[in-house]
């Protein structure tokens, strides 16, 4: 086995945690992140969180996507809760 030499590039509002491996000739785009002891093999996409041995992606967008799918609720009571979940899943009112 050869050694392995090359530029990695770290771009814009990036963050590295600690123990993280980043394997020559990749690149890490803008806004993303890297977990601790993460292996980085290939370019990580902007806005995009890898994490594990080797990463595996976790993007942004799926965050996005589910706090827009998210229910926001005002009940503070169980009674309400039920209610106001009740009208929101099946549009029906007590």
């Amino acid at each position: 086995m050869g050694n392995r030499f090359g530029t990695i590039v770290i771009r814009d509002n990036c963050f590295i945690s600690d123990n993280a491996i980043l394997l020559a000739g990749i690149e890490i785009e803008s806004d993303s992140a890297v977990g601790a002891g993460s292996v980085v093999t290939k370019t990580v996409p902007s806005r995009t969180i890898v994490a594990g041995n080797p990463k595996g992606p976790s993007r942004l967008e799926h965050m996005e996507s589910y706090l827009q799918r998210m229910i926001l609720l005002e009940a503070t009571g169980r009674d309400t809760l039920r209610q106001e979940l009740t009208l929101k899943l099946w549009r029906h009112k007590w």
